[in-house]
């Protein structure tokens, strides 16, 4: 990194908003520890929040992560659980994921990020799918988690680093579940142009727009298209590139190995495109019926009916759906029907 670079990156730090909305939990869940992030008000929230996992690169920890790329210090984060999980020991110096091992060997490092967030849900409402970043190493992750426990993820964002021969042999992931990877075009690491880089010795990671062609291939396109405008504009107006509905990437000129935090215009920001994409998917999903009333949306839950109960005590038109202007059995029998035929 130039210092040019580092200069920019130390004022931006320095620029951070004043005011922390979040409020910080170190917790410990099957002999591992984890950082948190939980809104301020999140003791009185009944609606269930989006949690999202950070994980970060090999060597490092998630305290270093969490001050590089400061996620939950985001003006998106405001609904957002973040949380840094600390990986297991690296195969060289401090801290890693299995993902990540050339040898192939597992360290339970999935198991421990289900555990993590069955942890967080017994002090805070959250929502029945999770979303994953990670760097690096990380991002290796994040792909294992896609290929392990797609059926539980509601998004992965991926940043500087792909597919290694222990994921890519894996199975198709069991769920459509929108991708967008970030990397930048100066990797020396892991160059996603030539597909070459100082890690190529031990992972063959190939060309990344050829990556992504098999990301698409394996994550079926059923969700219509994302519009990806505040992704682009926190990038400093790099172009996401859609491969289908559900698969995509983006370029960021310059960039190094490192994790762009920029707050200055026309920089790229990764911790704001990361909230933005999720913000991005859950304006593109719709509810699948009349008596899906809550987020996460797509699916039938306590939630929906926590809300029917809410708005139906409201006296809200929206679900009087009878139409006669009387909130009454009638409603709740329409309502208890259109629940029990599930979604689509």
């Amino acid at each position: 990194m130039n210092m040019n670079v580092f200069l920019i990156m130390a004022v931006s730090v320095l620029f951070i908003g004043s005011v922390q909305a979040h409020e910080r939990f170190d917790r410990t869940v099957d002999g591992r520890s984890y950082l948190a992030y939980l809104p301020g008000d999140y003791a009185t929230r009944t609606e269930p929040m989006q949690v999202l996992l950070a994980l970060h690169p090999a060597t490092f920890d998630a305290e270093w992560f969490q001050n590089i790329a400061r996620i939950e210090a985001e003006d998106a984060a405001e609904d957002v659980i973040v949380i840094y999980p600390n990986g297991s020991p690296a195969v060289t110096v401090g801290l890693s994921w299995d993902a990540a091992d050339p040898r192939g060997i597992s360290r339970g490092d999935s198991e421990f990020l289900l555990a993590v967030v069955e942890d967080i849900a017994t002090i805070a409402p959250i929502r029945s799918k999770f979303a994953i970043t990670g760097f690096s190493a990380g991002a290796l992750m994040t792909y294992k988690m896609l290929g392990e426990h797609g059926d539980v993820l509601s998004a992965a964002i991926p940043y500087a680093a792909y597919f290694n021969d222990n994921v890519i042999e894996m199975s198709d992931w069991p769920a459509t579940v929108p991708v967008m990877h970030m990397h930048g075009t100066d990797d020396a690491r892991v160059n996603p142009v030539t597909g070459e880089g100082d890690a190529d010795s031990l992972y063959n990671f190939g060309i990344l727009s050829d990556h992504m062609k098999v990301v698409a291939g394996r994550n079926a396109s059923e969700l219509g298209q994302i519009e990806y405008d505040a992704v682009e504009t926190a990038l400093g107006g790099a172009e996401v590139v859609s491969v289908n509905d559900a698969t995509s990437y983006v370029l960021l000129d310059g960039i190094a190995h490192y994790w762009p935090r920029f707050l200055v215009e026309d920089m790229p920001n990764a911790s704001a495109a990361v909230l933005e994409f999720l913000h991005a998917i859950s304006n593109t999903l719709e509810s699948c019926s009349g008596a899906d009333l809550a987020e996460p949306f797509g699916e039938l839950d306590f939630f929906d009916i926590s809300a029917f109960v809410a708005h139906f005590s409201d006296g809200d038109p929206g679900v009087d759906f009878t139409g006669d202007g009387e909130f009454d059995f009638f409603d709740v029998s329409a309502f208890l029907a259109m629940y029990h035929s599930g979604c689509p």
